[in-house]
């Protein structure tokens, strides 16, 4: 899942006319700074855009700068293989709470019947020792 820790969105304009203007083709595009003091999170950040054309959203391979330095790009085969994991530890998880829940239901069922096994008994045994 795609989480945020920020947006921008930029509409660069001729300021006689008004008409959009575009970035010239293998330019570097514009440098943003958004200073915040919060944490990043675990996970590299990247950047995305929504592709119209596409009607989805596409991951940007382009670098990112925190405090000066360059953070590494995310590896989305990494990234995919640890989802998989998760997914299925969350799916062992599942089957081991089944089996759990199978296996109380098989003693809840064993110690019913000897319930009924002690009741159908009619004379009282004595252990102790004593008559």
């Amino acid at each position: 899942p795609l989480q945020t820790v920020g947006i921008i969105y930029t509409r660069v304009v001729d300021a006689s006319d008004g008409k959009q203007l575009q970035f010239r083709v293998g330019s570097r595009g514009i440098e943003v700074a958004l200073p915040s003091t919060a944490p990043l999170p675990l996970t590299a950040p990247s950047l995305w855009r929504y592709g119209d054309a596409a009607g989805e959203w596409q991951q940007l391979d382009c670098p990112l700068m925190v405090n000066g330095g360059e953070l590494r790009p995310p590896d989305p085969f990494r990234e995919a293989a640890e989802a998989r994991a998760a997914q299925e530890r969350q799916e062992e998880s599942r089957h081991l709470v089944r089996e759990n829940e199978a296996a109380a239901g098989a003693i809840q069922a064993a110690r019913r019947a000897m319930a009924a096994q002690r009741s159908e008994i009619d004379e009282e045994v004595c252990t102790c020792g004593f008559q």
